[in-house]
């Protein structure tokens, strides 16, 4: 594990959220299962490298010897609580 591994798996999983939002837009106006189960993989796939990217920073910050829990500031709950309101949808 590297520094910045937990931001960039952000990056990745706020990429593959942003291709599942233009999904939900094609479904949404063609109507097409196959795009929505697509889409909803896409979403999975997001979450899950989310919250891998929450483990990796907690590991980070314990490494730094700060060793909080990723919830102590206005960016990490945000990031936190994302997960469920996507996985509710």
């Amino acid at each position: 594990m590297e520094s910045g591994t937990s931001q960039i798996l952000f990056n990745f999983s706020m990429a593959l959220y942003l291709f599942a939002s233009l999904g939900y837009l094609i479904y949404a106006t063609s109507r097409n299962r196959t795009v929505s189960r697509l889409t909803t993989g896409i979403v999975i796939v997001g979450l899950v490298i989310h919250s891998v990217g929450l483990i990796y920073r907690w590991i980070e910050t314990h490494r730094t010897g700060y060793g909080y829990v990723p919830l102590s500031n206005m960016y990490d709950p945000s990031s936190f609580f994302l997960g469920p309101s996507l996985s509710s949808t």
